[in-house]
């Protein structure tokens, strides 16, 4: 990973600051003299995520080395549902989170979470750790009450929702309807196929009618 310079490294004891210091151009810093001990330090930069290691020892006499990895900062969070309109009584639809930072690149190993912000129902986290394409997952499930939701995904201080609607019955949208052939004669009867879909997957329904 490239060197920061700039970063701010602040080094505390008991709640007081004892040294605060910048990185230079190659990512170095130098607290100077302080004296043997045990000290919280921490590390920040811009468009970075800060780092705090506590318990750091200091001896007497010698030099104490602590390196800092810095991961990119989040700075965007979009939370999305598989479907915006589910049944009651325990439907199921994802909820996604897409974290990325300043430059709207994904961010991952971000810890999300989700809960319900308003509203019924349940939620249930399945991946609380952004993956490598800055995301990370979790189940909501309606109650048997009908209304608004909302469920809502926070990372550090970014915090963001979507809106889920419960409904008693979502009603099927027919997409095709076909026959098997011209009947043969007065009073043949048709096959016709309807193939309808709902939110949460295709049916198909046959029916037989007479033929003109």
């Amino acid at each position: 990973s490239a060197p920061i310079a700039g970063a701010l490294v602040t080094i505390t004891q008991f709640g007081s600051t004892i040294a605060q210091v910048s990185s230079d151009a190659s990512g170095i810093y130098y607290s100077g003299a302080i004296v043997a001990g045990s000290y919280n330090v921490s590390a920040s930069a811009t468009n970075y995520s800060t780092y705090t290691t506590t318990g750091q020892s200091v001896t007497s006499g010698a030099n104490t080395t602590l390196n800092f990895q810095l991961g990119t900062a989040a700075a965007f969070i979009n939370v999305t549902s598989g479907v915006s309109t589910i049944e009651a009584n325990y439907s199921q639809t994802t909820v996604s989170a897409f974290v990325t930072d300043p430059f709207h690149a994904p961010v991952s190993g971000a810890q999300v979470n989700f809960e319900l912000a308003s509203g019924t129902g349940t939620v249930a986290t399945t991946f609380g750790t952004t993956d490598a394409a800055g995301y990370a997952h979790a189940t909501y499930t309606s109650s048997n009450t009908v209304g608004a939701n909302s469920v809502s995904a926070t990372t550090d201080a970014l915090t963001n929702s979507v809106s889920i609607n419960t409904v008693d019955t979502i009603a099927p949208s027919i997409v095709s309807v076909s026959t098997n052939s011209s009947p043969v004669g007065a009073g043949a009867a048709y096959l016709i196929k309807v193939n309808a879909t709902d939110v949460v997957g295709v049916t198909s329904v046959s029916t037989i009618v007479n033929g003109v």
